[in-house]
């Protein structure tokens, strides 16, 4: 069959740009509160980086320590070098003064000395513990020798005039794992966005969900179905947005109920009149000479044109209120649809198949579903008959069955397709007596089908020809 409307745009949901903004909120938040850390309480990135590494730094240099003290003096560069190869930095072991005592060879530079002078003068003596506590002395120098240092102080057994400082340098500050320890970072996000998650997602998804039943409920109401509600509890814009929908259902519904039913009365008082016109029309014929009959015939032929209307017009208001006065009940398929296949095919010769089977079963108003159903037939007849068989299927799933009606004529204009069901809607094509009726035989189709709690539908077939479809609840056993 042909895709039934057009292609849809692709769209993003509103749950998925809720979170998204969420995020990105996430996001700027943690650039303002870096950019405040920074710039208005006059901490550095150093500083921050300080804190992120001291860790590490202690654990290293305590190892290095106990290492150092276990091993003799001319082993320590190699302890320092195997500990250079898995950190990716360079490790040198240095006096308060700045002289080296076993390491790399370079300089201390001017900012670590001053620290470790600070340091000497902020503790004179200092003890195990403090020295374990105390977090490492960052620098970071510029120009051609651009470097990142880290001085922690170590009690060594060796030198008991005081510490000796570990300066390890790294070319950045996030080349070596031991500077550069994503994991705190990592944490923090990750426990923001869950924070902000846990704070969002009810919020979220409370609003999106009233929207969706919102949609869903006006989708029905544009389809023509007013019996609808949606919850309007919510002590907000969305709960007052929803007892709006709600209360635009109840007026459509009771104003197409109006009119429906003044249809109704108008129709119902047109038959008399209209009957008193036929017969004193049938007195004239008889009283009218000869060569005035054909004007009396042309009178006739609209009197029954006008009568059929009135007809039509009393079965759709019928059926339009058939739905509150009868309840469903379990309708065997297959026979329904010989009694109306017989009804309607009389003094057809074209080809019909039946292909329903036997024991399928279906809840429905039986002689409302039978009427749709005749109407549909009579309209494949009419129009389609003549370009091959017309054919009667049902199929089923779980909860329900698919009573369609294919022919193999011209089909319908794509852009007629909505308005197929709506009352008095003619194609341009058979806007003519001899091509078409009234426009209501499909409107008495769509009436008793819903009288049915049923859903009708109709599209063009890939191949050519038309279908036009009713689902129907499946009876149970």
């Amino acid at each position: 069959m042909k895709a039934q409307g057009t292609a849809r745009s692709w769209k993003i949901p509103l749950y998925a740009k809720i979170l998204f903004y969420l995020f990105l909120n996430v996001l700027l938040v943690s650039l303002f509160a870096y950019l405040c850390l920074t710039r208005h309480f006059g901490i550095t990135r150093q500083e921050l980086q300080r804190g992120i590494a001291a860790s590490p730094l202690r654990a290293v240099a305590e190892v290095i320590t106990k290492e150092l003290n276990a091993h003799p003096r001319k082993e320590w560069y190699d302890v320092l070098a195997r500990y250079r190869d898995s950190c990716d930095a360079n490790f040198t072991l240095f006096q308060a003064d700045g002289k080296r005592i076993v390491g790399c060879r370079f300089k201390m530079p001017p900012e670590i000395k001053d620290g470790i002078a600070n340091f000497e003068q902020a503790h004179p003596n200092p003890s195990e513990g403090t020295l374990n506590s105390q977090g490492p002395i960052l620098a970071e120098t510029t120009g051609k020798y651009a470097a990142f240092w880290i001085a922690m102080p170590l009690q060594l057994k060796r030198f008991s005039d005081g510490p000796r400082y570990l300066l390890v340098r790294s070319s950045s500050g996030t080349d070596s794992p031991l500077l550069h320890d994503s994991s705190p970072w990592l944490w923090t996000a990750a426990g923001s966005i869950l924070i902000s998650l846990i704070f969002w997602i009810p919020i979220v998804y409370g609003i999106t969900s009233s929207i969706r039943k919102m949609k869903e409920a006006t989708g029905r109401i544009a389809s023509g179905e007013f019996c609808v509600s949606v919850d309007q509890r919510r002590k907000d814009e969305i709960g007052e947005l929803g007892a709006s929908v709600n209360l635009m259902a109840q007026r459509l519904q009771k104003y197409v109920s109006q009119q429906r039913s003044f249809l109704g009365d108008i129709s119902h008082e047109l038959c008399a009149p209209l009957s008193r016109a036929q017969m004193a029309l049938g007195n004239l014929e008889i009283r009218t000479p000869d060569e005035n009959q054909a004007y009396l015939e042309d009178l006739s032929e609209e009197m029954s044109e006008m009568s059929s209307l009135v007809s039509e017009l009393l079965d759709f208001s019928k059926a339009s209120f058939t739905e509150q006065q009868s309840s469903l009940e379990s309708v065997s398929l297959q026979e329904l649809a010989d009694r109306v296949r017989h009804k309607e095919t009389e003094g057809h010769e074209g080809d019909f198949v039946c292909d329903i089977p036997a024991d399928l079963k279906a809840m429905a108003i039986p002689h409302m579903l039978e009427r749709a159903l005749g109407n549909i037939i009579r309209n494949a007849i009419r129009y389609a008959s003549e370009y091959g068989a017309i054919t009667l299927r049902c199929t089923s799933c779980r909860d329900y069955v698919n009573l369609e009606v294919h022919d193999n004529g011209k089909g319908v204009p794509e852009d007629s397709l909505p308005y197929l069901f709506d009352p008095l809607f003619r194609l341009e094509s058979c806007r003519t007596r001899d091509q078409g009726g009234h426009g209501l035989g499909l409107a008495i189709v769509k009436s008793c089908v819903e009288a049915c709690s049923g859903r009708v539908s109709a599209f063009n077939r890939e191949r050519g020809g038309f279908v036009v479809r009713i689902r129907l609840m499946r009876a149970l056993g």
